[in-house]
């Protein structure tokens, strides 16, 4: 029978009851399912969304290119004020407000690439790599690429921006795209080490890791940060007198 879940959330749980039977066992295939922000707007039936059914969960919320109607549902419960959205900081806020309601999972998010809410609102390549990585230094254990463009943007409506090469945002998209993926591919054996807790600044948004030798500091804008210049003050205990940015080819001495 069909089930109209229009009006009732516990259809909704008896949704997803019903696909995590049908999937087969010792598989050696993982379950995904992607939702709306719903999960964390409402938090009590978003826990249990979670934490009851599949391996791995996301949720698709696009801050760059849903800056009025995105923004404004965002303010409505509370998230950002006016002055924290759109940012790169509030792809990470996602993250972290999932992984308090689920601690055992892994969270993946999706990156949108094209244009979601209306036209010539297209995400830049910059603000891409930022939500990725705000994404990671919060705790994603994966990403996902929205790759429509949807609102008829600067390259009109395309099912994958990153196969379309007659638009210049779309190949400056796959361009940004695969150098993200470049650096993730190469710095994975220290993003999959597990996270020390500890905060660098107040005004971003840190992670730290450690891995063969060395520890790896991972820092962007948080969502009271802005572009520019940040003291971060290390760890007691931790022995080091510089620090090498990677991708850069300078050092920057840890002094006091």
């Amino acid at each position: 029978s069909e089930l109209d879940c229009s009006t009732s959330v516990p259809c909704g749980f008896t949704l997803m009851a019903y696909l995590d039977r049908l999937v087969p066992k010792n598989s050696g295939r993982f379950t995904y399912t992607n939702y709306t922000s719903e999960v964390i707007t409402n938090p009590a039936g978003g826990a249990r969304f979670l934490n009851d059914y599949q391996n791995v969960a996301s949720i698709d919320a696009y801050y760059f290119t849903s800056s009025g109607t995105g923004c404004y549902v965002a303010r409505v419960y509370g998230f950002f004020t006016a002055s924290e959205c759109p940012k790169a900081a509030d792809y990470g806020v996602d993250v972290a407000r999932e992984r308090a309601l689920d601690l055992r999972k892994p969270i993946w998010n999706f990156v949108e690439l094209g244009t979601t809410n209306q036209a010539k609102d297209n995400i830049g390549p910059g603000e891409i790599g930022g939500a990725v990585w705000n994404f990671i230094i919060n705790g994603a254990m994966g990403i996902d690429y929205f790759i429509e463009d949807t609102a008829n943007g600067p390259c009109g409506e395309t099912n994958n921006v990153l196969e379309d090469t007659s638009c210049a945002d779309a190949i400056s998209a796959t361009r940004e795209v695969t150098k993200i993926d470049r650096q993730i591919r190469a710095l994975a054996p220290i993003l999959n080490t597990q996270s020390y807790k500890y905060t660098f600044n107040a005004k971003l948004d840190t992670m730290l890791k450690y891995y063969d030798g060395s520890y790896y500091v991972f820092a962007m804008p948080g969502l009271t940060g802005r572009l520019g210049s940040y003291h971060l003050t290390m760890p007691p205990g931790l022995s080091a007198s510089k620090v090498q940015v990677i991708d850069q080819d300078r050092t920057i001495p840890i002094t006091g």
